[in-house]
């Protein structure tokens, strides 16, 4: 077996680094450091049925909206589910299936986050004006000022995807004061898991940055101005399924091990560190 798995599974289940993962291979009785968003529902891991939250039928009788499924690739492990069909209700204004973290990351310091993605393929059915966020995004803390994600990677179009980037460097939070950047688009690999890591710091500053991955393969790389100036919040990491437009068909979408981890020093890990980590079960 190779290697950089048994790297993999020290840093997933015994490196004080890692702030938070989420693992599908195991309870979620047992878990700690998220919880969901789904149907106007906010239960912390531990409150999460085993058996996931569910919802009206969709097309087929599916009922799931954020639980467990076998891994379509390796039916030996499980994968966490998230589901949205048109006629559900919204969960904190739209439409979301999600994780949210733990409110743990702080301007400054440099951070990791890795998740791997599975999307059903759903480009026949993506309307021209349909908009979501898919995996992963990092959220500001303070919640009452509706900002929008410091990082995502949202659908461009039905068949790619797009990291967007966002800032400002004024404590007014108006619309002026803020940026928005756009990574180059990536195509959507249907029907297969794909990984994506991120590593940044949070700054107003010039010492802020973003660097991201899809398999290896950098995506994204900003140096600047990074987040906003929340003091006294703390941001964090979501995953899973967010949509904020109209769409006419259910969207699902696969999540393993997403994990959040610091990097005392900026240099201690790698891409490759991350990649293997989210392949690593801890159960």
């Amino acid at each position: 077996m190779n290697p950089a798995y048994f790297v993999a599974v020290a840093l997933h289940c015994a490196n004080p680094d890692v702030l938070v993962l989420a693992s599908a291979d195991a309870p979620f009785a047992s878990q700690s450091g998220f919880g969901a968003q789904v149907l106007g529902k906010y239960p912390p891991a531990k409150a999460i049925p085993e058996e996931g939250i569910h919802g009206t039928p969709l097309p087929g009788g599916d009922t799931l909206r954020l639980g467990k499924l076998p891994d379509p690739l390796d039916p030996g492990r499980k994968a966490f589910a998230f589901q949205l069909a048109p006629e559900d209700p919204k969960t904190s204004g739209s439409k979301r299936s999600e994780f949210a973290f733990a409110k743990n990351i702080e301007h400054g310091k440099v951070y990791w986050a890795a998740v791997s993605v599975f999307v059903y393929d759903w480009s026949k059915d993506f309307g021209p004006d349909e908009r979501s966020t898919v995996g992963i995004q990092l959220h500001g803390g303070d919640n009452k000022l509706n900002l929008g994600p410091v990082f995502a990677v949202n659908t461009a179009g039905p068949r790619h995807l797009q990291v967007v980037i966002r800032s400002s460097n004024s404590g007014d939070h108006q619309t002026r004061s803020r940026r928005t950047l756009r990574a180059s688009e990536q195509r959507i690999p249907f029907e297969r898991w794909f990984d994506l890591v991120f590593k940044f710091r949070l700054s107003t500053g010039a010492d802020g940055f973003l660097h991201a991955w899809m398999d290896g393969k950098r995506i994204a790389e900003h140096e600047g101005p990074l987040g906003y100036p929340t003091p006294g919040f703390k941001d964090y990491l979501k995953v899973g399924y967010y949509n904020w437009s109209r769409f006419d068909s259910p969207r699902k979408v696969l999540v393993r091990s997403p994990v959040v981890l610091l990097d005392p020093t900026g240099e201690k890990y790698k891409p490759d560190d991350l990649r293997a980590l989210t392949k690593a079960p801890c159960s």
